[in-house]
């Protein structure tokens, strides 16, 4: 502010008075936008907390309604996706896994770049691209809509699957072996996409080694 005194006094007399009232209107602007921004600091930081515990208690939601599990957890989603799709209570699972994915193409994205492996045969790296830059290629590929499909599917059938349980405070913890990478990345896709946090622990590990929804697939 000195400076500016110094300034302003090696200003021509009849100048001196018009570049104070400038300078006083500048630092009124300046505070000003500093209470805007400092309310919107905090805005955001309500916003971001309010969220947390919006999931919290998401996830503690769940657990009290029997998700306790990866396949409980799969259950949760069919039962949701049922009430949303016409005629869903007459579908077969497998069915309703289609159609919810068809409406989803963010999901069908995260389990193309994911779990390549869920593709379907001769699906070309082009189109596995497409698909993965969320392009209307998403909403007409059958194939690859029944590919992912079978794949959630099949969860279903291995027992295996058990070891992935559901935390009523973290989420979705699954647990990350030797051969069930795409299955892991899978569910953690799922759980993204339906906005349910999820962990990725390694099986000989007692830490987590992965935190929301990193799903690299092994």
């Amino acid at each position: 502010m000195d400076d500016i005194v110094t300034l302003v006094d090696k200003a021509p007399l009849k100048l001196r008075a018009m570049l104070y009232k400038a300078i006083l209107r500048l630092q009124a602007q300046v505070a000003a936008r500093a209470v805007e921004m400092a309310a919107l600091a905090k805005e955001n930081m309500d916003t971001t907390a309010k969220l947390a515990r919006t999931k919290q208690l998401l996830v503690a939601t769940l657990y009290a309604a029997g998700v306790v599990n990866a396949r409980s957890f799969l259950e949760h989603v069919v039962k949701m996706w049922r009430m949303e799709q016409p005629g869903g209570q007459q579908k077969k699972r497998v069915d309703v896994f289609k159609d919810g994915l068809k409406d989803r193409p963010k999901l069908v994205a995260c389990l193309l770049r994911d779990v390549p492996s869920w593709a379907p045969a001769g699906m070309n790296e082009e189109k596995q691209g497409n698909a993965c830059g969320y392009t209307g290629y998403l909403r007409v590929n059958v194939l690859l809509l029944d590919s992912l499909a079978n794949n959630l599917e099949a969860i279903f059938a291995n027992t295996s699957n058990d070891i992935h349980t559901f935390n009523p405070a973290m989420g979705l913890m699954l647990v990350r072996a030797m051969h069930n990478g795409p299955t892991v990345a899978g569910l953690a896709c799922l759980a993204e996409g339906v906005d349910v946090p999820c962990h990725i622990e390694g099986e000989d590990e007692t830490s987590i080694v992965e935190k929301d929804n990193n799903a690299a697939s092994a």
